[in-house]
């Protein structure tokens, strides 16, 4: 067995590796590879690098399997470093820059006030969320849109895969982001309209992302807050990994708005992961981590399955059926009350 101590120091040191890598996809490296192997002084001009510095950079990279040392002084991509490059149709560049760029270390700089408080990392600091930043900041907006929909387009194959929605008339995506899930959804799904609700500032960016899926025409955008109200016109809402950036009173009042608006017979599916009841053997650590992070950024939390039949039924909501998918999120089905 591995000695502790060593166990240990590679999770310490786990944020060498995220800043290599995120270093790596800012500087556009796996771009500049796109045409075939390169050497280290030509990626150092087209980076405006020290090329000493790049060369060590992309050596612990290629180490990790992430680039490939290419003769005396070169690189090369491997098939992770492919997914870095902007124009791959599956990229995941977004996601690196999102999830290890600067937002998220502020963040995790105030673990241990948010554990000794049970606040969030960001009101402790200036009084913005982690949301605030980004609707404030047009070139953190952007990264975060890209991610979302980077993520997005790695789950929605196992969503469609694990539930049918050729059922509804018209589905409406509440916090949908840019539209890659429900437009991936209508894109299978040829009989169904659809419904894009989200802050003005980001549906704004929409038609481009419904337009490659080709159903523009088959989904209206609808600007505005779901913590004031939603469109009543949809025979079943889905809210994809929204619930889970806010505590329990707060997604307690967005179940609520978005029960107000739903008709008999109306569905509401929750797209998030489900927290096993405890730790067990084969569990990873991810989504653990990832529950911390939401008390860190937003006072979120990842939820159990008996903590979203809880805020369903506090908000006048019933849970049908949890929904497991192989991707890490369940679709978690719920409906109106019926006395």
């Amino acid at each position: 067995m591995e000695d502790a101590g060593v166990i240990l120091r590679q999770m310490t040191m786990g944020m060498r590796l995220s800043r290599a890598l995120y270093a790596a996809t800012e500087l556009g490296i796996a771009d500049h590879l796109a045409g075939g192997p390169r050497s280290t002084d030509v990626l150092a001009a087209l980076t405006n690098t020290n090329i000493d510095a790049l060369r060590r950079l992309l050596r612990a990279l290629s180490a990790a399997g992430v680039f490939a040392e290419s003769g005396a002084e070169g690189f090369a991509l491997t098939e992770l470093s492919e997914r870095l490059r902007r124009d791959h149709p599956h990229s995941f560049r977004a996601g690196v820059l999102f999830l290890g760029g600067p937002a998220r270390w502020e963040m995790w700089s105030g673990v241990i006030d948010s554990i000794r408080t049970g606040k969030p990392a960001e009101k402790l600091g200036d009084g913005q969320t982690i949301f605030d930043k980004y609707a404030k900041d047009p070139a953190r907006g952007e990264v975060m849109n890209d991610a979302m929909r980077a993520f997005t387009a790695l789950q929605s194959r196992a969503v469609l895969a694990a539930y049918d929605f050729s059922s509804f008339g018209v589905l409406m995506d509440v916090g949908g982001g840019t539209g890659e899930m429900i437009g991936s959804i209508l894109a299978a799904t040829p009989g169904l309209r659809g419904i894009l609700f989200d802050l003005p500032h980001v549906v704004a960016h929409a038609r481009e992302v419904l337009a490659k899926f080709g159903v523009a025409d088959r989904c209206e955008c609808a600007p505005g807050s779901f913590f004031d109200s939603v469109p009543s016109t949809a025979d079943a809402i889905m809210i994809k990994q929204v619930v889970h950036d806010w505590d329990d009173d707060k997604a307690v009042a967005l179940l609520s708005v978005c029960r107000a608006s739903m008709r008999s017979g109306a569905k509401l599916l929750m797209i998030e992961r489900v927290m096993p009841e405890r730790v067990q053997a084969g569990v990873p650590a991810e989504p653990f981590l990832l529950d911390l992070e939401m008390l860190l950024g937003s006072g979120g939390r990842e939820r159990t399955s008996a903590e979203f039949e809880s805020v369903l039924t506090a908000a006048g909501l019933r849970l049908v059926a949890i929904h497991a998918t192989t991707a890490p999120v369940s679709v978690v089905e719920a409906e109106l009350w019926v006395e």
